[in-house]
């Protein structure tokens, strides 16, 4: 799976988490990636309920994946968890956390109007599929998709923009840092020896 992603161990986790010899840390890895996994996916969900991003399709939270790496060096180990997309699923999810311009590749970018966008703001449907459609240019020469509607009505569907800039939306690195307060005091409070016991039965 081809994908950037967002390390969840801080740097103050990571040292917290030293103080456990590898062997504990080998046993509770399983744990301790559940409650990484299920911190991020609660603020992954509220980020993109309108914290970070408003929630149109739910395609990027299904396109979210989380792996596991335990790693273990002159005596120190970590556990961490790194959290990507599906690129092929979402193509625009890192565009979306970092920001970025998208520019037209032959044709035009469509950027819909409010005509052409359903009420959770996703368009109804490509442009070119639009019926009684034409395009006009404006006086401060932009392109647009005009469509004529019943009683005479023309409204705007479409602008074309040979670029689009998006906004960082931090929707990823934002549940990261929302998630770690909560890991910390986890591994704070964290009873080792029952720990241990409860994963080997």
């Amino acid at each position: 799976m081809e994908h950037a992603t967002v390390t969840v161990l801080s740097e103050k986790l990571s040292r917290m988490l030293k103080k456990f010899p590898d062997a504990v840390l080998a046993r509770t890895s399983d744990i301790m990636t559940q409650w990484q996994i299920y911190e991020l996916e609660k603020q992954v969900q509220l980020g993109l309920a309108g914290l970070d991003l408003n929630r149109r399709t739910g395609h990027l939270f299904r396109g979210v994946r989380f792996s596991k790496v335990v790693t273990s060096t002159l005596g120190e180990a970590e556990v961490k968890v790194s959290m990507g997309v599906l690129p092929d699923y979402v193509p625009y999810a890192m565009i979306q956390e970092t920001g970025g311009t998208i520019k037209s590749k032959g044709k035009l970018l469509t950027v819909p109007t409010r005509y052409a966008l359903t009420t959770a703001g996703v368009t109804k449907k490509p442009a070119p599929e639009w019926k009684n459609t034409f395009v006009i240019k404006t006086k401060s020469g932009n392109l647009l998709i005009m469509q004529n509607r019943k009683h005479g009505e023309v409204v705007p569907l479409f602008v074309l923009r040979k670029s689009v800039k998006i906004p960082a939306s931090h929707w990823a690195s934002n549940a990261v840092k929302r998630s770690l307060p909560k890991l910390q005091t986890e591994i704070k409070t964290m009873d080792v020896n029952a720990i241990i016991k409860k994963s080997t039965g």
